[in-house]
């Protein structure tokens, strides 16, 4: 399955002195991402066609939340766009 999301809004607080998590978190919000819509997938066996989508936008305070809690949210928020089209 081939998509695309085109847009990723971020707000980041107390980035400060951290921006070295912002790759990793992200990365850990792919890897999240990935195992659900595998888990979709399997369900389903639709394909989602491989268009643009906005999703929310994503609060972060960094100054609280650990990268799997970060990483968590952006996946959410991701798998949320995506479930309009699977």
């Amino acid at each position: 399955m081939d998509f695309l999301i085109d847009h990723l809004r971020l707000t980041i607080r107390n980035a400060s002195g951290q921006e070295h998590r912002i790759a990793p978190i992200v990365e850990r919000a792919a890897a999240v991402l990935a195992g659900h819509i595998e888990d979709r997938w399997q369900q389903s066996q639709t394909a989602a066609p491989a268009e643009g989508q906005a999703a929310s936008s994503v609060n972060l305070d960094l100054g609280s939340a650990t990268d799997e809690q970060a990483g968590n949210a952006i996946a959410e928020a991701w798998l949320q766009t995506l479930a309009r089209k699977l």
